[in-house]
């Protein structure tokens, strides 16, 4: 299916599990937990609402894996704000939801069903998932630049009850800006992400096309969406529990930026996706007669005499040589022949084993492909490969800190550079995130660039006597120190840029200090790190919650965002404790090698992250 603007929509079939007789009324329109992202810990009951359309059932009932099913209702007593308003509602122990939470989930547990019943007759059944919060999460530095607006590194957060109680899509116009806006055009491709499951898929339109050669025409909408040149296109999740940055599904959807438009005709009967072929058991996956939706060919066919051996597809699924080729990420001489099913309606029939026969194919070729749309304009490997997207999640009201670090963690995945446990729906498996998916020919970023904001300078002193360093911004303790009202200390020409005020995308700086002996100072941009230190050292003084602003890198590969500079942080080692912040490489070599410990995020040791 695709919309007027929409370039192509995917979502993999397991996507919400509704079981619905086309004659039946009413319908889910969507489910929704209170809070959306529940404590491991949480003692409060967590609320389950259930948003019904299209009349009035007779039941609507929670069903858990395990233990007997439990009533909602919508007569404005208890749980229900609203007699008669559609939306029916319950208050469940919170214990039975987040407990038994596996690696496996991925901060997401299968609970059970949402039922609704007409009469004695179950007519559709929708899953349920709990996202949980849990303390391997921990809590990431955020802002709030208004009263509407959460910022945390990778995430920013939109809390407007209007663009979240329309439909899904409708509003894109509306949303896209309010990242653009702080940020600049600085995005190829922008993630929606609602805070609620809607019974509808995740889809990805395209906003601007300039790639010839794979039969999408020119198109440029950008300026709708506050875009003067780079956006790209737009993917849109109503289903909150299905938005995972890293998971095969976003690569899916980003590559219909540029998948499947091709005019070639044993290929376009497949569109959006690609016809049962050689090409089905990859990333894209092939279209299912009569729903435009995604399926996953199970098979790997590879040329044998006489046919193709059919085996069973193991392993994470990959973009295939066309689709890098389309993408711009691979030259045509590295696509292969492929072979495409020349009855897309027995395909399935064939087991994935043995040899299928040459007489049930159609070959197409490169050359093929190339007669049908012409060469790729701009071709690899003077096409864009290293690719940028920003993540919104609307909500009706602010994020709690809970649910900004559990978006945050999703959205992060979109930079992992291995594979990664996926839980979606009632699927759990193993699947390659984009940089996998092209084979490393790829990348994508979705660190938030930091907005434009003033900055202020973070002076480094040293102080000889005692071998110690410090940092500030504060330009009465520079001046005083500059003046000699602090005896011992003097410039040692080094610094960084801060921000001296809430930034987009940057954390407040805590500032300790540390009583005799060790008589110092130390720093952290981590709320984590403030708030552990703050517990497990009650004589260290909080001098200043917020003393500037910096980014944090990425905690697993110890990446800063794009122009961002990384900060070091060095620790002497010695009763008289002491760190040293530099952006220096070679100041950090040096103290390395006097015994000094790096201390810091990901094989580098970044600490800190500082704008440009």
């Amino acid at each position: 299916m695709r919309r007027a603007l929409v370039a192509g929509i995917a979502a993999l079939v397991s996507t919400l599990a509704f079981v619905t007789p086309a004659c039946a009324v009413p319908s889910i329109a969507w489910t929704r937990t209170s809070p959306t992202v529940v404590r491991i810990d949480q003692a409060a009951p967590v609320r389950l609402s259930v948003k019904v359309t299209g009349g009035t059932p007779d039941a609507v009932v929670f069903t858990p894996l395990i233990g007997a099913s439990i009533s909602l209702h919508d007569d404005g007593v208890g749980a229900d704000a609203v007699a008669g308003d559609g939306v029916w509602s319950v208050d469940l122990a919170a214990a039975p939801l987040v407990g038994g939470l596996t690696a496996a989930d991925v901060f997401r547990r299968f609970v059970g069903y949402a039922d609704l019943y007409v009469g004695a007759t179950r007519t559709v059944r929708v899953e349920l998932l709990v996202q949980v919060w849990t303390p391997e999460l921990g809590f990431v530095g955020t802002s709030t630049p208004d009263a509407t607006t959460r910022l945390s590194t990778y995430v920013m957060n939109v809390a407007d009850p209007a663009l979240f109680a329309a439909d899904a899509g409708s509003n894109d116009a509306a949303v896209v800006p309010r990242l653009l806006q702080p940020f600049g055009d600085k995005f190829d491709f922008v993630d929606i992400v609602f805070d609620r499951s809607t019974a509808a898929n995740r889809y990805h339109y395209v906003v601007r096309n300039a790639v010839s050669g794979i039969g999408l025409g020119a198109n440029d909408l950008g300026a709708a969406y506050g875009s003067a040149a780079r956006l790209k296109g737009v993917t849109v999740f109503p289903a909150m529990t299905y938005f995972d940055a890293g998971a095969r599904a976003h690569s899916h959807e980003i590559g219909h930026q540029w998948i499947n438009y091709l005019p070639q005709p044993a290929l376009a009967v497949g569109a959006p996706h690609w016809p049962l072929s050689t090409l089905a058991s990859g990333t894209m996956g092939f279209s299912i007669v009569g729903s435009g939706a995604v399926g996953d060919y199970p098979c790997t066919l590879t040329p044998a005499a006489g046919g193709l051996a059919a085996t069973p597809h193991t392993g994470p699924y990959l973009f295939k040589d066309l689709d890098l080729y389309l993408m711009g990420l691979a030259p045509a001489s590295e696509v292969a022949t492929h072979y495409v099913f020349r009855t897309q309606s027995s395909a399935l029939s064939f087991a994935c084993e043995g040899t299928i026969p040459d007489n049930q194919f159609i070959t197409v070729t490169i050359a093929d492909v190339l007669a049908a749309a012409g060469a790729r304009v701009p071709a690899f490997p003077a096409a864009q490969r290293d690719f940028t997207v920003g993540v919104i999640v609307v909500s009706d009201a602010p994020l709690s800190d809970e649910a900004m670090a559990f978006y945050d963690f999703f959205a992060r995945r979109a930079e992992a550079r291995a594979t990664l446990a996926v839980h979606e729906g009632l699927a759990q498996q193993v699947e390659a995130p984009f940089f996998v998916q092209t084979g490393g020919r790829g990348t994508l970023t979705s660190h938030l660039p930091f907005a434009s904001r003033a900055t202020t300078t973070v002076v480094e002193f040293y102080r000889a006597d005692r071998d110690h360093y410090f940092v500030t911004s504060n330009p009465a303790e520079i001046a005083g120190l500059d003046a000699g009202v602090f005896a011992g200390w003097s410039r040692t020409g080094y610094g960084f840029s801060a921000f001296a005020q809430p930034a987009a995308g940057a954390s407040p700086v805590c500032r300790f200090y540390l009583p005799p002996p060790e008589d110092s100072h130390f720093f952290s941009a981590s709320p984590a790190e403030c708030a552990a230190v703050a517990a497990q050292h009650p004589t260290f003084i909080l001098e200043n919650a917020s003393a500037f602003y910096l980014g944090l890198p990425d905690p697993v590969h110890g990446n800063c965002g794009p122009g961002e500079t990384p900060v070091y942080r060095l620790w002497n080692h010695r009763p008289d404790t002491n760190h040293r912040y530099t952006i220096d490489r070679a100041v950090r070599a040096a103290m390395l090698a006097q015994g000094w410990i790096a201390e810091g995020d990901g094989p580098d040791a970044i600490a800190m992250c500082a704008p440009p």
